[in-house]
């Protein structure tokens, strides 16, 4: 599979009371910083894109996955070129981000 497009836009801080209730207390003393990630690729079938969304959080080297923006996982058909494809998946990730930064304000305090 040749991945065509790998991106994480941080898109708040959780206040140091969040992660008690989903993660351990990153030993740093680090807020946690929260991401979207977006990484979509040519599968071996001819013409097909996989899409994969994920949310997770940050804290110095302390990576989780965070729990109130489920993954995503898509198959769409690929575009004639290359670069079609990345400007589809660019505003596929756009998408995502709002989607996660709507989700991340009920659960965290910027």
């Amino acid at each position: 599979m040749k991945i065509v497009f790998d991106r994480e836009t941080q898109i708040g801080v959780c206040d140091q009371d969040w992660e008690s209730d989903y993660c351990s207390k990153p030993d740093n003393g680090e807020p946690w910083a929260i991401y979207a990630h977006t990484m979509a690729e040519f599968t071996h079938a001819q013409g097909m894109v996989k899409i994969e969304h994920r949310c997770f959080v940050r804290s110095g080297s302390e990576i989780a996955e965070f729990p109130s923006v489920r993954p995503d996982i898509a198959l769409e058909v690929a575009p004639d070129s290359e670069e079609e494809a990345l400007r589809m998946v660019e505003k596929l990730h756009d998408k995502f981000v709002d989607k996660a930064k709507q989700n991340a304000a009920s659960v965290c305090a910027y």
